[in-house]
């Protein structure tokens, strides 16, 4: 299987959340995540944020994984609840652990600051553990990341076989 948590290969301080999160379910390098990524972004008109701070969509990560092969079922949506009601990431991470692969999105109160990580058989990558997979524990997620609070939850749940064929033109 080409999906599963693993240390995020090539990280640095500079990789946000995002790039983080995919480089450490796929395998591949931070640059070309990003790339992929901005691409995505431009689809929309967008330009990729390379400030962590702002907000970005995570549909653009979602079709990065998508053309790399991965689709995802929506497997928790929190965005009907008042932030108030939706659970902190550290509070998330309380959960019994699964053994699905999941990407877990959050935003702040103002909803113009996202994050997202990696979590699968009760560990987690993201940046805030420099890109390497560590235990799952409400103990590692630094106060600045438990502004965010839980939005929605994505698992992978089918591989396709064929995910060369999507990268045409890359």
């Amino acid at each position: 299987m080409k999906f599963f948590l693993r240390d995020a290969p090539g990280w640095t301080e500079n990789v946000v959340c995002t790039t983080t999160t995919l480089c450490a379910v796929t395998g591949e390098q931070p640059g070309y995540i990003a790339t992929l990524i901005s691409r995505r972004a431009a689809l929309r008109g967008k330009v990729y944020p390379a400030d962590p701070a702002q907000a970005y969509n995570i549909g653009d990560c979602l079709d990065v994984m998508r053309d790399l092969g991965a689709e995802f079922v929506q497997s928790e949506n929190y965005s009907e609840l008042p932030y108030a009601n939706r659970s902190l990431i550290s509070d998330y991470l309380r959960r019994l652990p699964s053994s699905e692969l999941k990407l877990v999105f959050g935003e702040n109160e103002a909803a113009d600051m996202t994050h997202v990580f990696a979590l699968q058989n009760g560990e987690l990558v993201d940046t805030y553990t420099f890109g390497k997979k560590v235990v799952a524990s409400p103990a590692i997620v630094p106060q600045a990341c438990d502004v965010h609070r839980v939005k929605r939850v994505f698992n992978i749940v089918e591989i396709n076989p064929d995910w060369m064929d999507t990268l045409v033109g890359v």
